[in-house]
């Protein structure tokens, strides 16, 4: 058994039953220290309107998002596998209502992040140029296939609808980044 912590969620790793249980990561002490100049200065009403009508649980520093980001993302994750079951998501078996999730392990690809992201870049035309697509423990490789682990945030989504299908196909795991590992954003 293993434990892998993300900024969202913590991972337990079963190999035994071939999968990962993700729970949702609360960051109960940062959401009071983001609310509390609000509430001593414009009171919890401003605070709620500004958090339900301007802000949503998937903005950065959104005092929703430290408390239930996690649960979002697990819940948003499950639904968004069951509602597709595309070939490019790593299946999600099982959510308690984004509490508890169960996946199939993920095998980490064997790649280095600038020649992940050179690809990703390259395949989704800079639609997945961001912190996500660099990290190879964001995905998945078995088989000749890559398959994304965390695809609960919207935009990671949208990026999937467009691009899973040529992604899962025109992976190479052997490329190499042909610019001397030099990408604009790492």
């Amino acid at each position: 058994m293993q434990i892998k912590k993300g900024t969202w969620r913590i991972a337990i790793l079963i190999p035994k039953l071939n999968i990962a249980i993700k729970l949702p990561r609360i960051y109960f002490k940062s959401a009071y220290q983001m609310s509390l100049p609000w509430i001593k200065n414009k009171g919890v009403g401003q605070l709620l309107k500004k958090e339900i009508f301007e802000f949503g649980i998937f903005s950065h520093g959104a005092v929703s998002s430290w408390l239930f980001r996690g649960i979002a993302e697990n819940f948003c994750e499950f639904g968004f596998y069951l509602k597709t079951r595309h070939c490019f998501l790593l299946p999600t078996y099982f959510s308690l209502f984004g509490l508890i999730n169960v996946q199939k392990l993920a095998i980490e690809p064997k790649i280095n992040d600038r020649d992940l992201l050179h690809q990703m870049v390259t395949l989704t035309h800079d639609k997945a140029n961001e912190h996500h697509y660099r990290n190879p423990a964001n995905f998945s490789y078995q088989d000749g296939k890559l398959q994304i682990l965390d695809y609960g945030d919207p935009d990671v989504q949208k990026v999937v609808k467009e691009f899973g299908k040529l992604l899962q196909e025109k992976f190479d795991i052997n490329a190499k980044c042909p610019h001397n590992g030099i990408i604009s954003g790492l």
